[in-house]
């Protein structure tokens, strides 16, 4: 048995200590930590993002209520679920993420001002790792390398949210060849050599590395790392964001409906998301189609380019959860057409609320949806395909009720309940292998 098999059983067991690190926002290494507690009752969280419900900074966000309601919100969407078991939460950079997040003068982060906050959390991380010798280290990736380095002979498990860098790097440069007018507005072909160096390294010292869906896997294989290192774990999202009343009447009013179809994207706004090709087929489908309802951050650039180019677009902006469940759920399909995804959470939410979807190939469409059962799985890059599907549900209007219903029962088996018990099992699956 290894070193790192024998770490990860004796850590089960109740022998050891474990840790998991993220330095950002994304909710998988949270469900980690509560599997882990709740397997072994102790697992250390570092963060620079968030806090318990019942920390401080929490009560106080809460006690200002409309008072402040931006700052309230955006501290707010920081706190931990409440349902979750309830590990130990060391603050690590929050101060410098703090500043980053709230209006306090600054105009939103630069790249500059997050790269120095995750250099000090993996610097941080990385002393702790060394003082308190975890026998487990999960890290969500560019958060995990400092730990990394300093856990000679843990488990280190990666968790890798997207495609691999240098797959995306090298399938986007295309892209922004075939579509020079819309280069500027990709995401992830124009990686750093300092961040590449962060994510190799990361990788290179992991023993397992956990990707959210088939595709992902895909270009870790095309990228040269084993298949046996890389394990597909689909994530979830919480479920009720609507209740049984708000899914009926959405239904309903879907059900009486004519007339133009009500399409919306939601996500971040760019063209790694596929957004321009979802904004040609609009256009091609004129008044089949009532526009383009965009929900998600997006640069002032973006904004006036598409603004200028395309009409009948509506913009949201970033939107609370249950609100942005209510306006996918008044739509008639969401459109996640992405060209290089991990997994995109907003489908499945969208799924949740009643709303079919059309994803690409390259996100988990393949791993959950079933083509024109629970939802449209089109090649990325085809604006015609988009059409087709879009202009199939402007004639029958009742495709896309049948498909939503199919996509609510979907959607309901991948919750972070659900993904909880999923990280339970691999953890267990793992710990006999070692033994045996």
């Amino acid at each position: 048995m290894s070193a790192n098999n024998e770490a990860l059983l004796d850590s089960i067991a109740g022998n050891g200590r474990s840790v998991v690190l993220n330095s950002g926002t994304h909710p998988e290494p949270v469900y980690w930590a509560s599997a882990i507690q709740r397997l072994r009752g102790r697992c250390d969280y570092l963060t620079s993002t968030t806090w318990h419900s019942d920390a401080l900074i929490m009560r106080a966000a809460k006690a200002a209520g409309s008072l402040h309601r931006s700052t309230s919100e955006t501290l707010l969407r920081r706190q931990l679920p409440t349902d979750i078991a309830r590990f130990r939460v060391i603050g690590k950079a929050r101060v410098q993420a703090l500043r980053e997040h709230l209006p306090l003068g600054a105009q939103g982060a630069t790249e500059d001002q997050i790269e120095m906050r995750m250099q000090r959390f993996r610097s941080a991380s990385e002393k702790w790792v060394t003082r308190h010798r975890p026998d487990v280290v999960v890290g969500q990736y560019t958060s995990a390398l400092g730990a990394f380095r300093a856990a000679h002979d843990s488990y280190r498990v990666l968790l890798y949210p997207i495609a691999h860098h240098d797959w995306m790097k090298n399938f986007l440069s295309e892209e922004a060849l075939l579509n020079p007018e819309w280069a500027r507005f990709l995401q992830g072909h124009d990686l750093t050599a300092q961040r590449r160096d962060v994510l190799e390294e990361e990788i290179s010292l992991a023993d397992k590395i956990i990707v959210p869906s088939s595709f992902a896997k895909r270009t870790f294989i095309e990228s040269g790392v084993s298949a046996a290192r890389v394990e597909v774990m689909s994530l979830g999202a919480d479920p009720g964001l609507l209740d049984e009343a708000e899914m009926r009447d959405s239904f309903s009013k879907k059900n009486n409906r004519s007339g133009p179809i009500r399409v919306i994207f939601a996500g971040q706004v760019n063209q790694r998301k596929g957004i321009f090709y979802l904004l040609d087929a609009i256009r091609e489908l004129g008044p089949k189609v009532a526009g383009l309802t965009i929900a998600g951050p997006i640069s002032s650039e973006t904004r006036t380019f598409i603004e200028k180019k395309y009409s009948n677009t509506e913009f949201f902006g970033p939107m609370p959860r249950h609100k942005l469940a209510r306006l996918m759920a008044s739509a008639d399909v969401l459109a996640l057409p992405s060209l290089a995804e991990g997994f995109g959470l907003v489908a499945i939410e969208a799924m949740q609320s009643g709303t079919p979807v059309i994803l690409s190939d390259r996100t988990f469409g393949s791993d959950i949806v079933a083509h024109d059962r629970d939802g449209w799985i089109v090649q990325a890059g085809s604006s015609v395909e988009i059409a087709q599907v879009i202009s199939r549900i402007y004639d029958d209007r009742s495709i896309a009720l049948r498909v939503g219903h199919h996509a609510t029962r979907t959607a309901s088996k991948y919750t972070w309940q659900s993904y909880e018990v999923r990280v339970s099992s691999f953890i267990d699956d793992l710990a006999r292998d070692s033994a045996a």
